[in-house]
């Protein structure tokens, strides 16, 4: 059964004493307890000549302690969502996060820098015209079958914001995406590893690829692992209204989502004739979304362009069958590689920007009737399928 998405919060609306609903954004599969990639991971360290006590590894590695930097109000928003840890994960906690030090600028030079997105003829062109506008809010929806994913989109985004300040005066420079994430990654629920490892990443992906992330507190965060939602979603309304108003305090000037809400498109056929192949794509529910565009269009008068993104290969990175935690042998293979990576193993390809508009036109010319909320999802749902390979395009094949 495909999983469906949930309304998000009005962007500058709290909602203490209500379950939130939002896209599960990162959504992690219960699945029987398996090997997970911290254990994995530990032997790998102690390949690249880690091993040892805690304080040996962070003297070796010249690493501060997590968190040090923090300010008083983020070190307070954490202690309220972050889990309580079990004694054996208490004492996992610091090798883990030594481990994470390594392995994400390795993830960067190894899987992230090689990505080549692929733009259509006159993609830059037409992608700059429409950046010299302000009251253009742009977004990212992209297919989602694993964590890897983020990977591409940071790229994505990299690009897009320096072709943007090519046209954009000083004062008032294209500031990235933003990239809606679940609090059960920060708060260590769904795997410490990725806790840790999210942690590191975040500033490099803010800074180097701007790409912020917006932590938000999903219906399933609340009623599975008890997360409080109402600091978390309070400061991500905040977030998402001040990139919608386009005011000073914004973190970026556009939104990026994973439209799918899971990543069942990167499992795999478990009986049948496609035994094995990947899902695909599946059905995207835009009524998480749609709402969201109007606000923008009506109450802010501004213009949406939709940029559609199809990444392909994030499934064999972080398998999500092994609840996403766990990396293939290639994974590892192209990770552990002294050598800087000619090709990544994602592969990315970018749609031509589109106005939201001029969807609805396209459905209402060929319909003769009113675009509905499904007819708005499936065709977003074929534009990202397109750029996929037919038997990666699941519904819209």
């Amino acid at each position: 059964m495909v999983e469906r998405q949930n309304r998000p919060p009005k962007p500058d609306q709290e909602v203490p004493g209500k379950k939130p609903e939002n896209p599960p954004i990162f959504e992690t599969p219960e699945v029987p307890r398996k090997p997970s990639f911290e254990d994995i991971f530990s032997d790998f360290v102690i390949q690249l000549g880690l091993g040892g006590t805690y304080e040996e590894t962070q003297e070796r590695l010249g690493l501060p302690e997590l968190g040090e930097n923090l300010s008083r109000r983020q070190k307070i928003k954490r202690k309220i969502v972050e889990k309580s840890l079990s004694a054996t994960e208490k004492i996992r906690k610091p090798f883990i996060a030594a481990g994470s030090a390594v392995f994400v600028p390795l993830v960067e030079r190894n899987i992230v820098k090689p990505i080549k997105p692929e733009y259509s003829e006159g993609f830059e062109n037409a992608f700059m015209e429409l950046a010299k506008d302000p009251s253009i809010l742009f977004i990212i929806m992209s297919n989602h079958t694993g964590h890897a994913d983020a990977a591409g989109t940071a790229v994505v985004s990299k690009q897009l914001t320096e072709l943007a300040n090519r046209v954009r005066p000083p004062e008032n420079q294209f500031r990235g995406f933003m990239l809606t994430v679940a609090a059960s990654i920060e708060s260590a629920h769904q795997n410490i590893f990725l806790q840790q490892s999210i942690r590191r990443a975040k500033g490099v992906l803010y800074k180097r690829y701007h790409l912020p992330l917006g932590d938000y507190a999903r219906k399933k965060d609340v009623e599975k692992y008890q997360i409080d939602p109402q600091t978390i979603n309070r400061d991500f309304a905040e977030k998402t209204r001040n990139i919608m108003v386009g005011n000073d305090e914004r973190i970026a000037d556009g939104y990026a989502y994973y439209v799918e809400g899971t990543v069942e498109g990167g499992r795999r056929i478990k009986e049948g004739e496609n035994k094995g192949q990947t899902k695909g794509t599946q059905k995207i529910d835009f009524g998480s979304y749609e709402p969201l565009i109007k606000r923008v269009q009506l109450r802010n008068h501004r213009k949406v362009v939709i940029i559609t993104v199809s990444s392909d290969g994030a499934s064999e990175i972080l398998d999500p069958d092994q609840a996403n935690i766990k990396p293939s042998r290639k994974a590892i293979m192209a990770v552990a590689n002294p050598l800087p990576a000619r090709k990544s193993l994602l592969i990315v390809k970018v749609g031509d920007p589109i106005f939201y508009s001029d969807i609805i036109k396209l459905i209402e010319e060929k319909t003769g009737k009113e675009a509905t909320t499904e007819e708005i999802g499936d065709e977003i749902g074929r534009r990202i399928s397109s750029g996929l390979p037919p038997e990666k395009r699941g519904y819209y094949k």
